[in-house]
């Protein structure tokens, strides 16, 4: 992302790849005393092939498989006639010139499949040779969306979109999978292209955790309990992510009793503040925000 261009947005900043393994190589060894990593260099991304999305943001369960949303999505199993990236590309800068170009099958094959949010698993044990399949499209979710663009006509599934009174859009932040249970922090979020934000900054506000125990195919609370009723309202707890020890999220740093989050101060980047929060371990899976510090 160029940060130097102040015209570059979330919608710009969509990545076709998922959970990209990143080749790192340690510039001196590591002994078996401990000795200090002095650098680290970052190789060529290696891409979870066939997918479309972006703020991917992993955990690891106990079946072994990484589990994460994503955002502005397709997920994954791209249609076919979406395999020239032009057309992707185009999508991105001119939804109304892009639904031109589409068939009525075309387009209904994309709006069955395009969504504010989805959930997904990557399953492999070789980093640089994994797939992915999406798990739940979460099409009551998308049917909340709230933006104003060039593609507010897009059906979910088979029904009309309407937007929401609030002119937000489901967004993702944190995943964890803690205990046997999946837990997806998502929240209402604004682009910037729309003249009250300022700053060109995409705010975020009410924000929510939803949990799954069957690995991604149903969640609670519903879209609607969410919107009526965030768990955390307003914008000083809009985007937490969860602070990860591994799998099943391990037990240091006291994670055996309470579970960490960051958030900023209710955008999805460059926020002016960052807020610790936890909540005991115990607690997590009642989705309440009270039970929260």
């Amino acid at each position: 992302m160029d940060k130097t261009n102040p015209a570059v947005t979330r919608r710009h900043f969509i990545a076709s790849a998922a959970g990209g393994a990143l080749s790192l190589s340690i510039a001196k060894n590591v002994s078996a005393h401990g000795r200090a990593i002095n650098a680290v260099r970052v190789g060529q991304p290696t891409n979870v092939p066939n997918n479309f999305g972006d703020t991917w943001n992993a955990a690891w369960a106990d079946d072994d498989n990484l589990y994460t949303p994503s955002d502005d999505t397709l997920g994954f199993d791209i249609p076919d006639f979406l395999s020239d990236k032009e057309q992707l590309k185009l999508f991105q800068s001119d939804g109304a010139s892009f639904f031109k170009n589409l068939t009525a099958d075309q387009r209904s094959r994309f709006e069955g499949q395009f969504g504010p949010i989805a959930f997904n698993r990557v399953e492999g044990t070789d980093p640089l040779n994994m797939h992915g399949v999406t798990v739940n499209r979460v099409h009551d979710f998308a049917m909340q969306d709230g933006l104003q663009s060039s593609s507010d006509a897009m059906l979910v599934g088979q029904q009309p979109r309407t937007p929401a009174p609030d002119g937000r859009s489901w967004k993702s932040s944190g995943c964890a999978f803690i205990d046997g249970t999946l837990y997806w922090v998502i929240a209402r979020h604004k682009y910037p292209e729309n003249s009250e934000v300022k700053g060109l900054r995409q705010s975020a506000a009410n924000a929510s955790i939803i949990k799954s125990t069957d690995y991604g195919k149903t969640w609670t609370r519903s879209a609607k309990e969410n919107y009526d009723s965030p768990m955390f309202p307003g914008s000083n707890f809009a985007t937490p992510y969860f602070v990860d020890y591994g799998k099943n999220h391990g037990s240091v740093d006291g994670a055996d009793k309470y579970v960490y989050a960051i958030s900023n101060n209710g955008y999805w980047d460059n926020g002016d503040t960052l807020i610790l929060g936890r909540v005991s371990r115990t607690r997590i899976g009642l989705l309440n925000g009270s039970d929260w510090e």
